[in-house]
């Protein structure tokens, strides 16, 4: 213990002085045993500099997947998770197209259907999109598969009934959006296609927004 002390005040705390808190992560990564936490040696706007996630992108995305790894920003904080968990519980609630709650014995967990991105409450569609996900799901039996959670706590996940995968229902019904920021899913990319070809859901409107579009517009009002 000694011997991480000496080499923490040699390594992190003047890295801290010249740099700020990225190079302290970094310093310490390099005196503690790798974990499930990640961190990196050089960080851009919260992630990885390898993601090349740009500013705009840091300020709206909860997620990047790459390599098998889900990275979340977590203002500022990265948190790497490669394995499969499996939670299983009842739908308790439904807080837009792509959020829930799922309450098991250990209580209650949100989750959010990862790779998928549904229109915000406040938008065209973001109703119609909750209440079709509530009617799918509400109060139901659900497996959520998943390899990762935010630094809120929120699970990112694959949602299951039986055996119906939520995620890709939701964007076959043109409920939501494939969310491409957070790695390839070539089903998800061609369910969307499809739903748009044949103006199913969110489609109807030509002028659909994305709901990553509406959030940057949001964040600029309120500057």
């Amino acid at each position: 213990m000694k011997n991480m002390e000496k080499i923490f005040g040699q390594i992190a705390m003047p890295c801290f002085r010249r740099t700020g808190m990225a190079a302290l992560c970094a310093a310490i990564a390099w005196t503690l045993p790798s974990r499930a936490i990640t961190f990196h040696r050089s960080f851009k706007n919260g992630y990885p500099a390898e993601l090349n996630v740009s500013k705009e992108e840091a300020n709206d995305v909860f997620s990047v997947k790459r390599g098998g790894v889900t990275y979340s920003n977590g203002r500022g904080r990265v948190v790497a998770q490669s394995s499969v968990r499996t939670l299983e519980g009842r739908v308790t609630r439904v807080l837009d197209g792509d959020t829930i709650r799922v309450t098991d014995r250990a209580g209650a967990h949100k989750v959010r259907l990862f790779q998928i991105d549904a229109p915000e409450l406040e938008q065209a569609y973001g109703r119609e999109a909750a209440a079709a996900l509530f009617k799918r799901i509400g109060g139901k039996l659900v497996r959520v598969e998943w390899t990762a959670q935010d630094t809120a706590g929120w699970i990112l996940g694959t949602v299951y009934l039986d055996d119906e995968e939520i995620n890709l229902r939701m964007i076959e019904d043109g409920c939501a959006w494939h969310d491409r920021r957070t790695g390839p899913a070539p089903h998800y990319s061609a369910a969307e296609k499809k739903a748009r070809e044949a103006k199913l859901g969110l489609w109807a409107d030509p002028a659909a927004v994305n709901p990553m579009n509406f959030r940057r517009a949001q964040l600029k009002k309120g500057r």
